[in-house]
């Protein structure tokens, strides 16, 4: 998604909310604005977002305002990212840029890689990973 305003998508839902990305090559998803770049996910129940891949499977998110991830759940919020090669989360901004996962149960960001897994926020204002939940709250990086 390229955009000069505003790059978004939004996925509410009482149930599950979520996007599952399945590939043997290159699996990512890329938003690039030159205002606002966000992922919504709102639901009463499972908000995640699920990415695998043999090779490389990323989020990019890049603005030159706010570029963030903003996922909201009263059970399951949880980014998982699985691949064989690289495996990353990149957010970059010039304003704000964040993760934000809350849940009243479980609320993780889970990255595995057995070669790179990494997540990087680069900002010249405000750069943060937010994780709030009631039960349980992580973020996982494995590299085997």
């Amino acid at each position: 998604m390229q955009s000069r305003d505003i790059a978004d998508i939004n996925i509410q839902s009482q149930n599950t909310a979520d996007i599952n990305m399945q590939s043997r090559d290159t699996a990512h998803i890329n938003i690039q604005s030159k205002d606002t770049a966000h992922i919504n996910i709102q639901s009463q129940d499972t908000a995640d977002i699920r990415i695998q891949s043999q090779d490389t499977a990323d989020i990019n998110i890049q603005s030159q305002d706010a570029a963030d991830i903003n996922m909201q759940s009263r059970d399951i919020a949880d980014i998982n990212i699985q691949s064989q090669d690289t495996a990353d989360i990149v957010i970059q901004s010039q304003d704000t840029a964040d993760i934000n996962t809350q849940s009243q149960d479980t609320a993780g960001i889970g990255i595995q890689s057995q070669n790179t897994a990494d997540i990087k926020i680069q900002s010249q204002d405000k750069a943060d990973i937010g994780i709030q939940s009631q039960d349980t709250a992580d973020i996982n990086i494995q590299q085997t």
